[in-house]
C-alpha cells in the first residue's frame, strides 16, 4: 500500500521527500519484502534526496527477515562507501542476517567492525551473537558474551537466555544450563525448558531432565514426546528398561488421561500446553492424503491399530514420499516419527492423527527416548568370525553439505562428534564372491543411538563396509581405483541396492503392551544372500520369512 502511494505521488508530480522514501521502505520491511524495499532505496538515490541512515537501515532490516544477508551485507558496505554514518541498529540487523545464515565468521567480522566504528553493543546485538555461536555449536564462546553482558551491565531478554541454553545443549553443558535456568530473571518460556532437557539427557543426568519436567508442569508448560524422550534416554541408561518404561507410562497419563497430573507433579494443570517440536524435521512433518509420488510401488502393511501403522518401506524412496503414499492409502492424516535413509528398506512406523495426538507423542517419547529396539540385517564386505558378538562406540560426526534443492548428508568417526552405539552380531560368513579377497559376512545390528548413517559409519569405521554403499565403501588408493570400479560394476549387477534392512522394531503399542513387527527382505537383497555359499555360521530361519 506504501509502495502503491508513493508512485501515485509521483505520477501526480507531487513533491516527494526522503521522509517519503524512509516511509515507504520503513513500510517494506515490516511486510518483509526486501526487493522492494531495496527499489525504493534505490528510487530515492536518484532522486538526489540523499543517504539516509534511516533508509539504509530499513533497508538491511527487510533483508534480514527475508533472511538475504548477502544483500544485507553489501548494504552495509555501501553505507561506508558512500559515508552513510552506520549505527548499533545497522550492525544489529546485519549481524542478526549472518547468524540466521549460520555465517559465524562474517558475524564475528561485523563485531569488529563495531569496535572499530565505536559503536556499542545493546542486548540485540548480543542475543544475534550468541545465536550465531548456537547454531555454529561454539557454547564457550557464547557463555563468554553472555558473561559480557553482565560485566557491561547490559539487560539480558528471554530471547538471549535461551539462546545460550540452547548453544548449553548442544556443547552437554548441563551444569552451566542449570545455574542460567537458577538465576535467570526473565519470564522462562518452552524454549527455555527444551534447551535444558536437551543438554541432560545426552549427560545421563535423569534426575535433573525429570525435575525440569515436573518445574515445566507448574508453569503450565508440557515436555512434548521428543522432549520427555530426552528425560527418559537419561533415566534408562542409569535405571533400565522398565524404569524408564513406567515413567513413560506415568507422563502418558498425566498428560492425556482425566486424572494423574496432581498426583505425577503436585500441582493443577491451569491450561498447560505443548510447546512445537523444535528442530526436530524429521519427526514433525504431518502428511495429509495426496496423490501417489510417480514411480513408488504398492506399500506394504506391516501393522495397523485405530492409531499406528507400520509399512515395508522399499529402498531407493524417500521416508517422505513413502508417508506419503501411506496417507493416500488409507485416506488419512500420517505423521512421521522417525525415518530411513533413502537406500533403506525395511520397518517403518508412524503415527495415524496430527503431530500433536496422543499416538504420536507415544511414539516420539520411545523413539528419542530410545525403548524402541530396532534390529536392523546388514551384508559386509570384511572378515569377522561367526557368532561374534560386538559394540562400536566411537563418536560420530556429521557433516551436512547442500547444492540447490539436494542436500549432501557424510558421517565419519571424530572426537568432537556425539556418542553414539552399535552392537552387532555376525550371523554368517560367505566364500569369495565378486572380485571380493576379504570375504562378506551378514550381521545383525542394534543401533542404541540414533545418529546419521550411523550402522553404515560404524561397521565401515571397523573394516566391516556394507555391501552396495557407494558413500562407506570407496577405494583408500587411487592406484586401486581402476579394480574398484571394475568390483562395483560386479557388485550392482549380484546386489543392485544397499544392504542394509531394518529387520524389526520392539516397541510399547498404544494398550502399553510389548509390541513386535518384522518386515521381509525384499527380493534383491534375499536374491543377492542365497547367491552366497555359507563358510561359517548360518543364516536363521526367521531371515528368510518373517510373517
Amino acid at each position: 500500500m506504501a509502495f502503491e502511494m508513493l508512485h501515485a505521488m509521483f505520477d501526480r508530480d507531487l513533491q516527494l521527500d526522503a521522509f517519503s522514501y524512509c516511509s515507504t521502505i520503513s513500510a517494506c520491511e515490516k511486510a518483509s519484502v526486501w526487493i522492494m524495499a531495496l527499489g525504493v532505496l534505490t528510487e530515492m538515490i536518484e532522486s538526489n534526496l540523499g543517504r539516509s541512515t534511516i533508509a539504509f537501515s530499513s533497508s538491511i532490516s527487510a533483508c534480514e527477515k527475508s533472511t538475504h544477508w548477502t544483500a544485507a551485507l553489501q548494504l552495509l558496505a555501501a553505507m561506508a562507501c558512500d559515508t552513510v554514518q552506520r549505527n548499533t541498529i545497522t550492525f544489529n540487523s546485519a549481524i542478526t542476517a549472518c547468524s540466521r545464515a549460520q555465517r559465524w565468521q562474517l558475524v564475528a567480522q561485523l563485531l569488529s567492525d563495531m569496535s572499530r566504528d565505536q559503536l556499542p553493543r545493546d542486548t540485540i546485538t548480543y542475543s544475534a551473537v550468541i545465536s550465531a555461536c548456537d547454531k555454529a555449536k561454539r557454547w564457550l564462546l557464547a557463555l563468554d558474551f553472555f558473561r559480557n553482558m553482565e560485566v557491561a551491565q547490559i539487560r539480558k531478554n528471554t530471547v538471549t537466555v535461551n539462546a545460550m541454553l540452547s548453544a548449553c545443549g548442544k556443547g552437554f553443558a548441563w551444569e552451566t544450563a542449570l545455574y542460567i535456568l537458577k538465576e535467570m530473571t526473565v519470564p522462562a518460556t518452552h524454549i527455555t525448558y527444551a534447551s535444558i532437557l536437551s543438554s541432560c539427557g545426552h549427560q545421563v543426568k535423569w534426575e535433573h531432565t525429570l525435575a525440569l519436567i515436573k518445574t515445566m508442569a507448574q508453569s503450565c508448560f508440557m515436555a512434548n514426546g521428543v522432549e520427555a524422550g530426552s528425560a527418559l534416554a537419561a533415566l534408562q541408561g542409569v535405571l533400565g528398561f522398565e524404569r524408564a518404561a513406567d515413567m513413560l507410562k506415568a507422563l502418558r497419563g498425566a498428560y492425556f488421561g482425566s486424572s494423574g497430573w496432581q498426583d505425577t507433579f503436585g500441582c493443577s494443570r491451569h491450561g498447560a500446553a505443548f510447546g512445537p517440536i523444535a528442530e526436530m524435521s524429521e519427526y514433525r512433518e504431518d502428511f495429509r492424503a495426496e496423490r501417489k509420488p510417480p514411480g513408488l510401488p504398492s506399500l506394504t502393511l506391516l501393522y495397523r491399530s485405530s492409531g499406528l501403522v507400520a509399512v515395508s518401506k522399499p529402498a531407493g524412496f524417500s521416508t517422505e514420499d513413502v508417508l506419503r503414499c501411506l496417507s493416500a492409502k488409507l485416506k488419512t492424516r500420517i505423521t512421521q516419527v522417525s525415518r530411513l535413509d533413502l537406500p533403506t528398506s525395511g520397518v517403518l512406523l508412524a503415527a495415524v492423527g496430527s503431530a500433536t495426538s496422543p499416538q504420536a507423542w507415544w511414539l516420539l517419547a520411545q523413539f528419542a527416548g530410545r525403548l524402541i529396539s530396532k534390529t536392523y540385517l546388514c551384508l559386509c564386505f570384511g572378515k569377522a568370525p561367526a557368532g561374534a558378538e560386538r559394540e562400536v562406540s566411537s563418536p560420530l560426526l556429521t557433516t551436512h553439505s547442500k547444492s540447490g534443492k539436494s542436500g549432501y548428508s557424510r558421517t565419519q568417526v571424530s572426537p568432537s562428534g556425539l556418542p553414539s552405539k552399535t552392537r552387532y552380531k555376525v550371523l554368517a560368513t560367505f566364500a569369495r564372491q565378486h572380485l571380493l579377497e576379504e570375504g562378506v559376512c551378514l550381521l545383525k545390528v542394534w543401533p542404541v543411538t540414533g545418529r546419521t548413517h550411523q550402522i553404515r559409519a560404524h561397521l565401515a569405521s571397523v573394516g566391516l563396509p556394507l555391501v552396495g554403499d557407494d558413500k562407506y565403501c570407496e577405494a583408500s588408493d587411487a592406484s586401486m581405483e581402476g579394480l574398484a570400479k571394475q568390483r562395483a560394476l560386479a557388485i550392482s549387477q549380484w546386489c543392485p541396492t544397499l544392504f542394509l534392512h531394518c529387520w524389526e522394531l520392539r516397541f510399547l503399542g498404544l494398550d502399553e503392551q510389548p509390541l513386535s513387527v518384522r518386515a521381509d527382505l525384499p527380493n534383491t537383497l534375499r536374491q543377492a544372500l542365497e547367491s552366497l555359499s555359507i563358510r561359517s555360521g548360518t543364516v536363521p530361519p526367521e531371515v528368510w520369512k518373517c510373517m
